[in-house]
């Protein structure tokens, strides 16, 4: 259970940090207190999501695998304000069941997700990956703890306001990306985007990926048939 002296040095490690965006040690704090191998923090947006923090390589990856797949966590809290956790094993009732592949792919057992509210809007994410077992429902109400001590902490810190959920993203290089498939093909953009991650989803690769090769034009795509 998170104690009143846990959240105050969570605090204290805000108002310390005397450095552009959130505090170098939040990633491995959030790990410790609530028990998990890795987290990740995300700001949400109708577009996909951007990490602002992350306690590893493994779980970077993970949250651009969420990104390229449109589901898991992050995306579920982003849309429904709401936390859920499910482990990774291949079931007929995981709720995420690509997204969970390449969790369990990687080591991660269980996965979870925690929105962060400010303003009566859902900003940001907490994500939890464990590769240890079930993340419990104490973790989860930990995380919830933590997310609802940190929200205001973590706008100031980045020195704005917290984005309506109908803003984009700041994947620059996906919707630069977006923009040139839109031209390619004579498409709209939903569709370039759709474009972008049917052809990810086809070729096991990061959205994120894909995106960069088309900005680097490695990468084109032929205009629509007609219809």
């Amino acid at each position: 259970m998170i104690s009143a002296s846990d959240l105050a040095a969570l605090r204290e490690s805000f108002t310390s940090w005397d450095e552009p965006g959130l505090p170098g040690s939040l990633a491995t704090d959030c790990v410790r207190l609530l028990d998990v191998s890795d987290i990740t923090i995300s700001f949400v947006g109708a577009s996909g999501q951007h990490i602002l923090c992350t306690s590893s390589d493994d779980s970077r990856t993970l949250d651009e695998w969420e990104f390229t797949l449109q589901e898991g966590p992050c995306f579920d809290a982003g849309v429904n304000s709401t936390s859920k956790t499910a482990e990774t094993a291949p079931s007929n009732t995981n709720p995420w069941p690509r997204l969970s592949a390449k969790a369990h792919a990687i080591g991660y057992q269980s996965i979870a997700g925690v929105p962060l509210r400010a303003g009566g809007t859902t900003f940001a994410t907490l994500n939890l990956q464990d590769r240890h077992g079930k993340i419990t429902p104490e973790s989860l109400a930990d995380a919830e703890q933590i997310a609802k001590e940190i929200a205001s902490l973590v706008v100031g810190s980045l020195g704005q306001q917290p984005p309506s959920p109908d803003q984009p993203a700041e994947h620059d290089t996906f919707h630069q990306a977006t923009g040139m498939v839109m031209a390619q093909m004579g498409i709209d953009a939903g569709s370039a985007a759709d474009v972008l991650r049917a052809h990810a989803w086809a070729h096991d690769r990061l959205l994120m990926d894909i995106a960069s090769e088309v900005v680097a034009r490695t990468l084109t795509f032929s205009p629509a048939s007609p219809r």
